[in-house]
């Protein structure tokens, strides 16, 4: 898997993040595919389910947070 992720450009990129190995890397694009769908990062950040949800009702506003 990984030799297979060292030919995508975007696996060098996230070498380049520290803590994020050469297997890390293989299992973000495993996870992702292509990256160039997402055109935010708040998309992606939503995708990976690590943004917060806000509930509201009248005067109530809950706001949920992710459980990670």
């Amino acid at each position: 898997m990984q030799s297979l992720a060292e030919s995508i450009a975007i696996y060098h990129l996230l070498r380049t993040i520290p803590g994020v190995g050469p297997l890390t890397a293989a299992i973000i694009i495993a996870e992702i595919g292509d990256i160039k769908r997402f055109p935010s990062a708040k998309q992606l950040a939503a995708f990976a389910g690590l943004d917060s949800a806000v509930h509201e009702s009248g005067n109530l506003q809950i706001k949920e947070e992710s459980n990670i």
